[in-house]
């Protein structure tokens, strides 16, 4: 791994124009007053192309090679896989009764209006209704990672994804909460198991790549996948660039770089 100046001085290129790019993307998003840093993070976690899935649609999110679960917002309709996809037995065995579905529309409802107790407390009495609901499981779990509950994460997405073993959603947001919780071979184990799963998503790619760039190992194989997901999420050419300055691979990495700035409507200067 190369440690000299220009490594260091590239490294913190790479990062300043994260910093800088999604300060752009915020300040446009509210052009009539002040940035806030949460509008920075929000802005961070935009511009990667939703895709269905079983789950519901959403992005996965990386800034700064952190990592977010994906969530179903989705709640209240049929079980139904994307446009000409099967719906997995798992979801079929497992659909929820009305009284259950009610309480995450209602979850949903909460959120929106930016009660999150509320919607929390909605999504737990969904699965007290209904212990086998998979989605209310995945959301729930989500919404326990922002509040920082790892552990109370991990078991919603490990419950989910033995109710539909099928199902790569589930086995991603687990990569996700067990890579939190510093269990870093049993994250990979899972995020490789979420490609397995389905393997013409970018978002799988894109996290698995993510959380070996993190864990700072395996890195040629962090920049193959995240090569696979960069046209969905364009900064997976950011964390690219950083596994390659790893690797000692300078000017690879200032090609990322440059390419990633040239989308964002800037130059390497």
């Amino acid at each position: 791994m190369s440690t000299g100046p220009l490594y260091s001085s590239l490294r913190a290129t790479v990062w300043t124009a994260l910093i800088l790019a999604t300060a752009a993307v915020a300040a446009a998003q509210a052009p009539h007053g002040p940035v806030s840093f949460e509008q920075i993070i929000d802005a961070s976690h935009s511009g990667a192309k939703t895709r269905p899935n079983q789950y519901g649609d959403g992005p996965v999110h990386a800034e700064s090679i952190h990592i977010d679960p994906m969530l179903r917002d989705d709640s209240n309709r049929p079980p139904a896989g994307p446009a000409g996809a099967p719906v997995s037995l798992g979801r079929l065995q497992h659909a929820p009764p009305a009284k259950a579905a009610r309480q995450m529309q209602r979850a949903q409802e909460a959120f929106d209006e930016g009660d999150f107790a509320k919607g929390v407390k909605r999504l737990e009495q969904a699965i007290e209704i209904h212990p086998n609901y998979i989605e209310a499981r995945n959301n729930l779990g989500v919404r326990y990672s922002i509040l920082g509950r790892w552990v109370d994460a991990a078991q919603q997405f490990e419950k989910a994804s033995d109710l539909d073993p099928a199902a790569a959603l589930p086995h991603l947001n687990l990569a996700v909460a067990l890579q939190a919780l510093g269990q870093e071979e049993a994250a990979v184990l899972n995020a490789e198991e979420a490609v397995r799963l389905a393997p013409h998503d970018a978002g799988m790619y894109y996290n698995l790549g993510a959380i070996l760039a993190q864990q700072g190992r395996r890195l040629n194989d962090a920049v193959q996948h995240l090569s696979r997901a960069e046209n969905a999420y364009p900064k997976a050419k950011l964390i690219k660039a950083e596994a390659l300055l790893q690797l000692g691979h300078s000017d690879e990495a200032r090609k990322e770089l440059r390419q990633f700035l040239a989308q964002a409507g800037d130059t390497v200067r």
